[in-house]
C-alpha cells in the first residue's frame, strides 16, 4: 500500500512483529482475555483495574455523545472487553479484528442477538461509507506508527457518522522513564508508537476531526487517554 511504502523497513518490520502478528496468537489471546475477565490474582489486579477504567471511561463518553441506541463498530474488538457495554447501549455493534484467535474468546459478541463479529484490518474495512453512528478504538493506535494511524483514521471517518472514541498512549517525562527502564530490562514494549500530547492533536486534526474530551484512564499510573472525536462537516 502506498502508506507502507512511505515506512522505513525497521519500522514496518517492527510494526509487523509487536501489533499485526502478536496477537494472532491463541496463547496471546488466551493471557489477554484471562488479564482481565479471569479471576483477580495480584498479577492481574492492574490489569483489571485498567480495563475496568476503560469501560468507565467509555460509558461517560457515549453519554456525552448523547445518541439513543447508535450503532457502533469496536475495532479491534480483541477480546470483546467492550461487548458488555455496546451490546446494552447500541442497536448494532459490530466487532472487527485481524486476529481470529483473539475474537474467539469475545463469548458476548458472539451470543448477542445484536451484535456481529467481522475478521477485518482497519487500514480497510469491508463496510460502507456512514454505515455507523460510531467508531471505537482502544489500545491500538500507541502499536501503530503515524503513518499508519492517520489511514487508518481516513477510515473511521468514512465508516462513522456521528463520531469516533479512540485512546492513545499519550508521552509524559514519567511515562518515558517507565518505558526507558522496560527497554533496559528487555521487557515487552507496552507503547511502541506513543505521541505527545501536541504532535496528537495535530493527527486528529488532520484527519478532519474535532476534539471534544479526553479522560485519562488512570492518571499517574498510566499513560492511555481516551479521546471523543467528532467529524468536521
Amino acid at each position: 500500500m502506498q502508506v507502507k511504502e512511505k515506512l522505513d523497513k525497521e519500522t514496518l518490520d517492527r510494526y509487523e512483529s509487536i501489533t499485526r502478528k502478536n496477537y494472532r496468537n491463541d496463547l496471546k489471546a488466551r493471557s489477554y482475555y484471562r488479564s482481565y475477565a479471569g479471576m483477580v490474582t495480584p498479577a492481574n489486579l492492574y490489569a483489571k483495574a485498567i480495563a475496568a477504567r476503560e469501560v468507565a471511561c467509555v460509558r461517560r463518553l457515549l453519554d456525552d455523545i448523547g445518541l439513543q441506541s447508535p450503532s457502533c463498530l469496536d475495532v479491534p474488538c480483541g477480546t470483546g472487553k467492550l461487548a458488555k457495554l455496546l451490546c446494552s447501549r447500541a442497536s448494532m455493534v459490530v466487532g472487527a479484528d485481524i486476529s481470529a484467535e483473539m475474537m474467539s474468546f469475545a463469548v458476548t459478541y458472539k451470543t448477542s442477538p445484536n451484535s456481529w463479529l467481522v475478521q477485518a484490518d482497519a487500514q480497510q474495512m469491508p463496510f460502507a461509507d456512514k454505515e455507523f453512528d460510531l467508531v471505537l478504538c482502544l489500545r491500538l493506535f500507541h502499536r501503530v506508527p503515524k503513518q499508519l494511524r492517520l489511514e487508518m483514521m481516513s477510515e473511521f471517518k468514512r465508516v462513522s457518522s456521528a463520531g469516533v472514541i479512540v485512546s492513545m498512549a499519550i508521552e509524559g517525562p514519567w511515562q518515558r522513564m517507565k518505558w526507558r527502564t522496560r527497554r533496559v530490562l528487555r521487557m515487552t514494549e507496552s507503547a511502541p508508537f506513543a505521541a505527545n500530547l501536541h504532535s496528537f492533536r495535530d493527527e486528529v486534526e488532520t484527519s478532519g476531526f474535532a476534539w471534544r474530551r479526553s479522560l485519562s484512564v488512570m492518571p499517574g499510573l498510566s499513560s492511555e487517554r481516551l479521546f471523543l472525536l467528532s467529524p468536521v462537516k
